[in-house]
């Protein structure tokens, strides 16, 4: 009887002792996955924070671009006008562009580029006119164009009978037959933007 306490105690203190080491082991383990969980939740927060900002400061460099200039073709391909005044009584031909109602009374030039088709020819001249919604109209004048792109820029203070371009309607380019060197040909419009001047703020 007393070897088999004896063995029984040494057992007992043997497999009690085992479970106690395992325990602490595990609850050690528990604290190094609770810390190393924190430590990767605080860069995952810290990461998304950063990318966020930076998103939210493009969008606010994107916004101020957008306001120094205005887009109004936006991806369309260029606008074409392809004229032919041989032997018909049509002596006009036009494209006209319809704005949203956006305010254009902060801007302060038209810009745009134009370019003739070398193999069918061109007329060096074209004619753009402004129309607001109140049916105000005025034209102006573009003389140069080349077979190459070209960049005009069309003060908007020299649109004087528009009191304001706040309501501006549309824009139509005019190709007329009585006003050109060339009665057949065609030219190309592209990238039309109202812009700011840059020493503005």
């Amino acid at each position: 009887m007393k070897y088999s306490k004896i063995y029984n105690r040494i057992a007992d203190t043997y497999f009690t002792g085992g479970k106690e080491h395992l325990a602490k082991k595990g609850e050690k383990n528990n604290k190094v996955y609770f810390f190393v969980s924190i430590i990767l939740l605080s860069l995952a927060i810290s990461t998304s924070i950063y990318f966020l900002f930076n998103a939210l400061s493009k969008e606010k460099s994107a916004v101020y671009a957008q306001k120094k200039s205005l887009s109004v073709l936006g991806n369309i391909l260029p606008l074409k006008i392809d004229y032919k005044f041989l032997d018909t009584s049509e002596n006009i031909k036009n494209i006209s562009l319809d704005l949203p109602k956006i305010d254009l009374a902060d801007y302060d030039a038209l810009e745009l580029r134009l370019r003739g088709d070398p193999a069918k020819g061109f007329a060096n001249l074209v004619k753009i006119e402004f129309a607001s919604s109140r049916k105000e109209r005025e034209g102006i004048y573009l003389k140069g164009i080349e077979s190459a792109w070209k960049t005009f820029r069309i003060p908007l203070r020299q649109v004087p009978s528009l009191k304001s371009f706040s309501d501006l309607e549309t824009i139509t380019f005019v190709v007329e037959g009585w006003n050109i060197d060339k009665p057949q040909g065609c030219i190309f419009i592209d990238k039309i933007m109202f812009v700011k001047d840059t020493k503005k703020p």
